[in-house]
């Protein structure tokens, strides 16, 4: 549990600095431009995260084991 737990505070930590760099009142003027930066920022997330599990020993095959 300590791996996803690393890999969720990281990732939180990723989204919060995306989130306060990024002026998205002022994207409101570009809407395609906002949804570009939240798909892009959304994938770097998801890429870190499970990134993060996989340096630290965590493999597909183990999500669909039972415990």
């Amino acid at each position: 549990i300590a791996r996803v737990v690393l890999a969720c505070v990281l990732m939180g930590a990723l989204l919060w600095f995306a989130a306060h760099r990024l002026d998205w009142i002022a994207l409101r003027a570009t809407p395609w431009l906002r949804v570009g930066w939240l798909l892009g920022i959304v994938a770097v997330a998801a890429a870190l995260y499970f990134g993060v599990l996989w340096a630290m020993g965590l493999r597909p095959r183990q999500f669909t084991q039972r415990a």
